[in-house]
């Protein structure tokens, strides 16, 4: 969905009359890299990364213990944290 609203409102679709082109990009987790060819295919840009944070890594016990609980991907969430600093241009 969010593609499509995109597109229909950039340069791309003569009907919309804008003057901005994009770029769609998908920050995908290492563990995940072997399914990302899906989203290239239908035109993401991948970037694989690792997350931010590794739970081992963490110093409080509270979080450590429970950061598996996290959304859905405990630690591996966070590899949204990304969002604006691995897109290799200005946003």
């Amino acid at each position: 969905v969010l593609r499509h609203s995109v597109h229909m409102n950039s340069v791309r679709n003569q009907d919309s009359n804008s003057k901005y082109d994009y770029n769609m990009y998908a920050i995908v987790h290492r563990q995940a890299e072997m399914c990302s060819s899906v989203l290239e295919k239908v035109g993401f840009q991948v970037i694989v990364t690792d997350p931010p944070i590794v739970a081992s890594e963490i110093r409080g016990e509270f979080l450590k213990r429970s950061i598996h609980r996290e959304w859905c991907c405990g630690a591996d969430e966070f590899v949204k944290l990304y969002a604006y600093s691995k897109i290799p241009e200005p946003i």
